[in-house]
This record gives structure tokens, C-alpha cells and sequence, in this order.
């Protein structure tokens, strides 16, 4: 119950600050990551969530922090030709993490939805990849 209200940030300083290993590769196993990603992807969520609690612009940002992939996943990740410094990464790391939590969620067709309604947002300026439904992680 504790981590449904606990802000991002914290959340990322309590899983850095697990000393049993077993215990935060359990954690990071949960959601088929290992230990680094799993780290990195937390406080990459943090910094977009509070990017947009902050009223900071997303759409053409490239943020600073570089995040890592997953490399030995069964699960499908994007392609390299993502931009990992341009929200579409972000938002494929937020996919991942409801996928996981929900397998039949239906997060793309809510984004194709709202991506419909507002047409003269420009995909590409926040790394959105041409065809990127077909993205491996975007495919159902």
C-alpha cells in the first residue's frame, strides 16, 4: 500500500538503498529488468513525472539523463533507432512497466486516440519514430 502513495523519487532512494540483493533483484525481476535498468527506468519515470508536475514542456525536450535497455528481456523492447533522449523513449519506459502490470491494457489506443485528437502536435519533435506503432513494444 505504501508505494501506491509514495512519490517517484523516494521510491527509487528506498530500492537504491535495499542492502539484500536477492530482495532488489526479486524487485527488478518482477517487471523482467535487472538491477540497473529497472534503477534507471524508476528514476527516468521520476524525472517525467515531475517534468510534467512542473508544467515543463515534453514534446520537444531532449533530457540529460541517459537511461539503459534491456538486453536479456523475453519481453520486446523499441528498435535502436529510438531516440533514448526524446520523451517517446519515456513513454515506451511507462509502456513497459503497464504491460507488466497489465498485460490487456489498451495504453495504445488511448495514445492513438489522443495523438488523433490533437493533429497538429508534432510526433516527431518528441522522438516519436516514423510508423512507431509497429515498434516492437508497441505491436499487439
Amino acid at each position: 500500500m505504501l508505494v501506491e502513495i509514495l512519490p517517484f523519487g523516494i521510491l527509487s532512494r528506498i530500492y537504491e538503498n535495499i542492502n539484500n540483493f536477492k530482495a532488489r533483484k526479486r524487485i527488478a525481476a518482477e517487471f523482467d529488468l535487472s538491477i540497473p535498468v529497472f534503477l534507471s527506468w524508476i528514476i527516468i519515470m521520476a524525472n517525467t513525472r515531475n517534468t510534467c508536475c512542473h508544467h515543463s514542456r515534453l514534446w520537444n525536450r531532449s533530457f540529460a539523463l541517459r537511461t539503459l535497455s534491456p538486453t536479456r528481456s523475453k519481453r520486446q523492447w523499441v528498435s535502436p533507432a529510438v531516440n533514448p533522449y526524446r520523451f517517446f523513449y519515456n513513454l515506451c519506459i511507462v509502456k513497459w512497466f503497464v504491460d507488466c502490470i497489465s498485460p490487456e491494457n489498451d495504453m495504445k489506443r488511448h495514445l492513438l486516440e489522443l495523438l488523433s485528437h490533437y493533429t497538429n502536435v508534432d510526433t516527431a519533435a518528441m522522438g516519436f519514430p516514423k510508423n512507431w506503432e509497429n515498434e516492437p513494444l508497441w505491436r499487439e
